[in-house]
């Protein structure tokens, strides 16, 4: 039990490098990582690895042992990462909320001006047309 303990609680870069920490790990050398942290988990891992059998804990001071450490190093802190992960997910939603209720409000006021310029452009052009007819109009007068 305590070599599987070791393998949950590491990560190996190659096949090599597992087979050497877990062997090790049978002779009570456990990998510095390990050690420094998760101590409590180092410790209950070394009991179980003891070359005497009545040295090694059983499977109730095992379940003993486990639930503090469980408690105590994995369970609050990710509850509080998943609470800080939320708040900040959350407030991350509002701010894209209100830039994109500030851009949208921005195109509408572009699309505003630019209705009308258009119609400016519209009322330039048929003044122009106007202008030309009369022009046309006085040259045939002219004549």
């Amino acid at each position: 039990l305590g070599i599987v303990i070791v393998e949950l609680f590491s990560t190996f870069g190659s096949g090599m490098e597992r087979v050497i920490v877990l062997s090790q790990a049978r002779h009570a050398k456990l990998p510095h990582f390990f050690v420094n942290n998760f101590p409590d988990i180092a410790a209950l891992a070394l009991q179980c690895v003891a070359k005497d059998a009545a040295a090694r804990p059983s499977a109730h001071e095992l379940l003993d042992s486990f639930t503090p450490i469980i408690e105590k190093s994995s369970l609050p802190p990710l509850l509080e990462l998943a609470d800080r992960t939320i708040a900040s997910l959350k407030e991350q939603l509002r701010d894209k909320d209100t830039r994109e209720k500030q851009l949208l409000a921005q195109l509408h006021l572009l699309q505003v001006r630019e209705t009308e310029r258009e119609g400016e452009r519209e009322r330039e052009r048929a003044s122009e047309r106007e202008r030309t007819k009369e022009k046309e109009r006085e040259r045939e007068c002219v004549c």
